[in-house]
């Protein structure tokens, strides 16, 4: 595994990300229209967009581009919000046999890498949603672990 320092364009790029997190906030009433957004809140704006996405595409409406837009902003909301929790976090470009990709990565005795915008991609494939709390808090723990140098459980 290869963990690189994100560049100025990389940096530029998320907040553009929390930009585009902002305007799908405006999508929800009472929502926190600035950030940083909680994962509960996080989980209202993703549901929210995903229902108002699935009717469109149901008549034809939709813009194919989309999810993956949003799959990157979410992704970036929710990453933000791990660091939160997790201060140990950063955003790093990571290398590794499946690719390089934007994530998150912090290393003590052992190393702790997620990707959440991977995380929103694979939840949009199946159609889940009101997740992002509940797993990102199964998370947590095991990255907690990972950084250690210790096994996480479900990983035994």
């Amino acid at each position: 595994m290869n963990v690189e320092e994100l560049s100025k364009a990389e940096v530029k790029w998320l907040k553009g990300q929390r930009k585009g997190l902002a305007q799908l906030a405006k999508l929800v009433p009472n929502a926190n229209k600035k950030g940083p957004w909680s994962l509960d809140e996080l989980d209202r704006i993703y549901d929210t967009w995903f229902a108002s996405w699935a009717a469109r595409s149901h008549q034809g409406q939709a813009d194919p581009n989309e999810p993956n837009a949003v799959c990157l902003t979410i992704g970036v909301g929710i990453g933000d919000a791990m660091i939160e929790q997790m201060p140990e976090l950063q955003w790093k470009i990571i290398t590794d046999s499946f690719g390089t990709d934007i994530g998150l990565h912090a290393s003590n005795k052992g190393h702790a890498v997620t990707h959440p915008t991977n995380l929103v991609a694979k939840r949009l494939e199946t159609g889940e949603t009101t997740w992002i709390a509940r797993t990102v808090g199964a998370i947590l723990p095991d990255l907690r672990m990972l950084m250690a140098g210790e096994s996480p459980h479900n990983m035994r």
